[in-house]
């Protein structure tokens, strides 16, 4: 059973700012009412997001294989099909985390840079191991990832992390480069920022943060899907790179949500921001094939 999150309510000008990005995603196809911001805020029924909603992972957004919890994909193949969505969304994800680690870490916050560094070994690797061995990539990665949780433990210099999570990110990349797969990651990037905001909501009570760890997830997604999208942004198939520049404007409107990862700075608490970009991301993927 999914657990629901409950999503503060909003300003008016907010929300028209959220439909704003979906309905120009849509090319326009939404309206949605506007009310004098004079009056007031407008009081609108309490709403949840279930956790485990498939509001980004459309079920036909591919055709090869089957969705849901990954397959193995096939002797000696990177996965492919709706695979290789799920496959890249958990790679992101994990490198998510190891970001969130490394940045924490960076910022002096040493005890949850420890925890974050050793999320993606603990939390994940066992979802991607059996892709990754069929790329031949599974021992390389899961080396990096234990030596980068030890050193964070063993209170390594930030120069020997960032060396690490150097390593770890070309690893990654080689990965992507096996699964060959563009269209398949902007659907992941997309899945994944749905991801973001469900951390983010858990992360809130009343406006508040009472569980930072979560808001701290949700900052390293977004972190590393901003630059996979500035990475896709430069391909040479014009739909990829056309929906990447979708994707990254959408991003942009949901960028006041996050402070520094900490949990400090200026920020719009807000998680309906992230699910309104999310949408729109998901929009420009599907659009992409």
């Amino acid at each position: 059973m999914s657990e629901d999150i409950p999503i503060r309510l909003a300003q008016p000008r907010r929300w028209v700012a959220l439909g704003t990005v979906a309905a120009t995603a849509l090319g326009g196809a939404i309206a949605l009412p506007v009310a004098d911001a004079a009056a007031g805020p407008i009081l609108r029924p309490a709403i949840s997001m279930p956790a485990g909603d498939p509001f980004i992972l459309a079920q036909a957004t591919s055709e090869g294989g089957e969705g849901g919890e990954g397959g193995e994909g096939g002797e000696g193949a990177a996965p492919s099909g709706n695979d290789a969505a799920d496959f890249l969304t958990d790679l992101t994800f994990m490198q998510g985390h190891a970001k969130a680690g490394l940045e924490l870490y960076r910022a002096g916050v040493t005890d949850l840079g420890v925890v974050h560094a050793g999320h993606p070994i603990v939390e994940k690797f066992d979802a991607v191991e059996a892709g990754l061995k069929d790329i031949g990539l599974a021992e390389e990665i899961r080396g990096i990832l234990v030596k980068m949780s030890e050193a964070a433990d063993a209170g390594a210099d930030i120069a020997t992390l960032d060396a690490l999570y150097a390593d770890f990110s070309r690893e990654m990349d080689e990965a992507r480069a096996a699964v060959a797969d563009p269209r398949a990651e902007l659907k992941a990037l997309a899945a994944l920022m749905r991801l973001a905001g469900d951390e983010y909501a858990a992360a809130f009570t009343d406006g508040k943060i009472t569980d930072v760890k979560e808001y701290q997830d949700s900052w390293g997604y977004q972190t590393v899907i901003a630059s996979r999208l500035a990475a896709l942004a430069g391909s040479p198939d014009s739909a990829v790179a056309a929906a990447a520049a979708k994707m990254q404007a959408a991003m942009a409107t949901a960028a006041p949500a996050w402070g520094d990862v900490q949990g400090g700075g200026d920020k719009v608490v807000d998680p309906t921001l992230i699910y309104g970009a999310a949408a729109a991301m998901q929009f420009a993927a599907l659009a992409a094939g």
